[in-house]
């Protein structure tokens, strides 16, 4: 005959190994959903860390639009926007383009936003809120939802475009 207690070792060990535990099933039982279930473990990882003191490109929006701001840097992509002052990091992502039209695209897990696409175009901008022009055009796309604005930086330099060349093109 088996004792008792090597018999509840055999059926309570496969439980505890596939994380199921009292706790999570009393958790289950009174409507909630134990949070190793929701999150998943990625997601419990710290946002990168950006140790850059300059950035590649400086966005932010137009004054007609919610405000935001978005500065990338070689490390990753640091987000300011509605619903999250404080900011959110994103890694490095992908990039494609070049100086002339280039997007960044980079993913997350965790709470929103998990994604952000940014798309430079090279052309004057203005954005509403000063006579400065600057170097690019941006489209700014969180978690689906699109913002415009305008960006200084980029290669060679991170200087708005010269007032004397407002309403051109920029030449090279």
């Amino acid at each position: 005959m088996i004792n008792n207690r090597i018999l509840m070792t055999l059926i309570l060990a496969p439980l505890a190994l596939a994380g199921c535990s009292r706790s999570d099933r009393s958790a289950q039982g009174a409507g909630r959903t134990p949070l190793s279930d929701t999150v998943p473990q990625a997601a419990r990882q710290p946002d990168p860390v950006i140790t850059d003191t300059r950035s590649i490109y400086a966005a932010h929006g137009l004054a007609n639009g919610p405000p935001w701001t978005v500065d990338l840097f070689g490390q990753g992509i640091r987000y300011k926007g509605p619903g999250r002052e404080n900011g959110v990091v994103f890694g490095p992502g992908r990039v494609d383009g070049n100086d002339s039209a280039s997007s960044w695209v980079s993913k997350r897990m965790g709470p929103a936003p998990n994604s952000i696409i940014i798309e430079f175009r090279r052309l004057n901008c203005t954005d509403g809120h000063s006579d400065t022009t600057y170097r690019y055009q941006v489209r700014l796309t969180v978690d689906g939802t699109q913002y415009r604005g305008c960006a200084s930086g980029g290669p060679p330099d991170a200087t708005p475009a010269p007032p004397a060349a407002r309403g051109r093109p920029h030449q090279p």
